[in-house]
């Protein structure tokens, strides 16, 4: 006779709970859960040799695309380690624990959460953007939830290659990729200088006919490679003849990359990045006034730049006054160190970076009035990602070699302190106490040269060394052309207004100069 308490629904719920208890019993017994921890390796098929270079991790809360492109863009917002490895082989795990330090917290601290991590491998000897450069490595982008507490072991490995991206002349754009054999000398590597030409829209093969030049000095973490956009978005720049009509007809458009392996080099002589001024004037300008229908004459020369561009182009000018036209410059990194981002480089004693005299944090940028970021935490930054940062950048160009021939940082990144050689050979770069130490030599030269344009609500406070530098040139009665706009930011010098009255200006300064004033573009 069946038993029919099994068929019951009280008989089916015995029966569930003791199938429950049977599997129970035969599963293994789980132990702990264990802390996070990442083991990064690259695959033998990226590379069958050992690698000498820097292993970023990237944890973002951002889970579309790849994390390593918000890095490129210097918006990366989430978890940043990275660690510098010497033959490392592959197949061998390189291990990140909760232990390991990380911006902006250390590991253990971040939140339980979904996040994209992605493992990247930098050992690119002249290009400052691992995220972006050519024969860097990286992992495919995962999405998971982690849990410093427990989430255990996680595995990336590297095994994509970024590839050399080479742009293609189109519509009134060539790209040039000019050797300087006397940077590649000094740093011991081949080196490149890529260069957007953009020709007049009236140009034709075979005219005798010359050209003024723009030299435009994209600023720090910008890629000269999308000139286009470059141009587009300042509105100098359009496939269709009609839409800049008035000054492509005027001018050649020469867009110069700023970067190398530390950062932006500020076109400057460097022991640490070598002699990128030497290189302009004996090596690029050369190459591209010979290739291009340009006008050589100073007058025909125009030097642009925003941010860390705009200081360039006017530390160019102030060293060869006679041989450019002028610059036009939009919202220009620290043109006075009394105010160097908000650091007084002449005051005794000198002041700590991290606090003021008050114990306040230092505050290195905002936006709309409030704390942005502070300088402490763009040095902390620095410390997980040196190459093409502000302050490392700052440094590599501008800083004296220490024992470890390496460059002197002006900020020590364990306590603020400045660093007193550092700032000495910092004082040697400041525009406003170049003009002020050499005005007898340099003021008739510059009459009528300096123009720039700044908002009064920049997140770097650049306003302030724009106002200091003005009224030092009316005190001097020396005419140029400074601008504190109200309302505008960092981001808003590129309006379409403020781009077209600089175009407006150079225009005017260059029909005047040529005879042919009075005549209107295109003559």
């Amino acid at each position: 006779m069946v038993n029919s308490t099994f068929f019951s629904p009280a008989g089916r719920l015995i029966q569930m709970v003791l199938g429950l208890l049977i599997l129970g019993a035969s599963l293994p017994a789980q132990g702990p859960k264990e802390p996070l921890r990442f083991s990064i390796s690259f695959d033998p098929h990226f590379s069958r040799q050992a690698q000498t270079g820097t292993v970023y991790l990237l944890i973002s809360p951002y889970l579309g695309g790849e994390p390593r492109r918000a890095l490129n863009e210097g918006s990366f917002e989430g978890f940043l380690l990275s660690r510098k490895v010497t033959d490392w082989k592959a197949g061998e795990p390189l291990v990140f624990t909760v232990d390991d330090a990380a911006y902006p917290a250390p590991l253990l601290e971040l939140p339980p959460g979904r996040y994209a991590i992605q493992a990247l491998l930098d050992t690119n000897p002249t290009r400052c953007q691992p995220g972006a450069s050519h024969g860097n490595g990286h992992s495919f982008s995962r999405r998971l939830d982690l849990d410093p507490a427990t989430s255990g072991k996680v595995e990336l490995v590297i095994k994509k290659e970024i590839l050399r991206r080479r742009r293609e002349d189109q519509l009134r754009v060539h790209h040039e990729y000019i050797e300087s054999r006397l940077v590649g000398r000094q740093i011991g590597h081949r080196f490149f200088v890529h260069a957007a030409v953009i020709m007049p829209i009236n140009a034709t093969p075979g005219s005798n006919r010359t050209w003024p030049v723009q030299y435009w000095f994209a600023d720090l973490g910008e890629d000269t490679r999308s000139a286009i956009k470059y141009f587009q978005r300042r509105g100098l720049y359009t496939p269709r003849a009609a839409a800049d009509e008035q000054f492509g007809k005027e001018f050649i458009f020469v867009l110069l990359d700023s970067q190398c392996r530390e950062g932006y080099h500020f076109w400057a002589d460097s022991p640490r990045n070598g002699s990128f001024r030497r290189a302009l004037f004996d090596e690029i300008l050369p190459h591209l006034e010979s290739s291009y229908p340009m006008d050589t004459r100073p007058a025909a020369r125009f030097l642009v730049g925003k941010g860390a561009g705009g200081l360039t182009a006017l530390n160019l000018l102030s060293e060869r006054p006679n041989f450019y036209a002028g610059a036009w410059t939009f919202a220009p990194d620290p043109v006075d160190y009394h105010d160097f981002f908000g650091l007084d480089l002449y005051a005794n004693p000198l002041p700590n970076a991290f606090r003021d005299t008050r114990g306040r944090e230092r505050i290195l940028a905002r936006r709309e009035g409030a704390p942005l970021v502070s300088i402490k935490q763009q040095v902390a930054y620095e410390q997980v990602l040196p190459t093409g940062s502000l302050f490392h950048s700052y440094d590599a160009a501008f800083s004296p070699l220490g024992d470890n021939l390496r460059s002197i940082p002006l900020i020590d990144p364990t306590n603020g302190n400045l660093n007193s050689r550092a700032v000495r050979r910092f004082r040697g770069q400041d525009f406003l106490a170049r003009l002020q130490q050499h005005w007898d030599q340099l003021g008739p030269a510059l009459e009528g040269k300096i123009h720039i344009q700044v908002g009064a609500e920049d997140e770097f406070f650049l306003n302030r060394g724009a106002a200091s530098l003005a009224s030092f040139l009316q005190q001097k009665k020396a005419r140029h052309s400074i601008e504190i706009l109200k309302g505008i930011d960092h981001a808003g010098v590129d309006a379409f207004d403020i781009q077209i009255k600089a175009q407006k200006q150079m225009l005017q300064r260059w029909l005047m100069s040529s005879g042919t004033a009075g005549m209107g573009p295109g003559r």
